[in-house]
């Protein structure tokens, strides 16, 4: 029966091939585009997860090295920098240089809770680079200011065959409450 089936389409095929050779030659190459481009779209999209997961581990890193946002009872406001914002903006734009991370765009807010015995200058960058880069700049910042966390960390891609991503990041900057610059 097998044997069958298979003379019967190898017949159906040579008679295509007779009557539309151009039909079958454009079918068959719009079916290995189909496969090639099948491939690159998993490639890409295995890579972005890849990346997702690495951002996340930076993420728990960064947690489990004490860089979570301390609550107040456990800080004194001898233990951390007199506030100086001027300083915080150099910092982070030294280390950005470093890396070579284009800030596209940077705001900050200072937050004075009457209940924390700290104040805290919340700083969000919008950049877009690639992946390394971007882990580079979390790595960096971190070893170079101590009193700086990562918060938070938001990663689009405009493209999914796109090697830049566009991030948004939060970081928070602890400082003694008495001080102000």
């Amino acid at each position: 029966m097998t044997f069958r089936f298979l003379r019967h389409g190898e017949f159906y095929v040579r008679r295509q091939l007779q009557l539309r050779p151009r039909f079958i030659v454009c079918l068959s190459v719009a079916l290995a585009a189909l496969v090639v481009t099948a491939l690159a779209a998993a490639q890409v999209a295995f890579e972005h997860l890849n990346a997702e997961e690495t951002i996340q581990e930076v993420i728990q890193q960064a947690k489990h090295r004490n860089q979570v946002i301390p609550s107040p009872s456990s800080i004194s406001g001898t233990d951390l920098p007199r506030f100086d914002s001027a300083q915080l903006v150099e910092a982070l734009h030294r280390v950005a240089e470093e890396v070579k991370l284009p800030a596209d765009e940077i705001s900050y807010a200072l937050e004075g809770n009457e209940n924390q015995a700290y104040l805290r200058y919340r700083v969000t960058l919008s950049v877009t680079a690639s992946y390394p880069v971007i882990r580079k700049f979390a790595e960096h910042f971190q070893a170079q200011l101590p009193n700086v966390s990562l918060d938070s960390i938001s990663c689009t891609r405009d493209d999914i065959a796109a090697t830049a991503l566009s991030c948004d990041l939060g970081l928070s900057a602890f400082y003694q409450k008495a001080v102000h610059g």
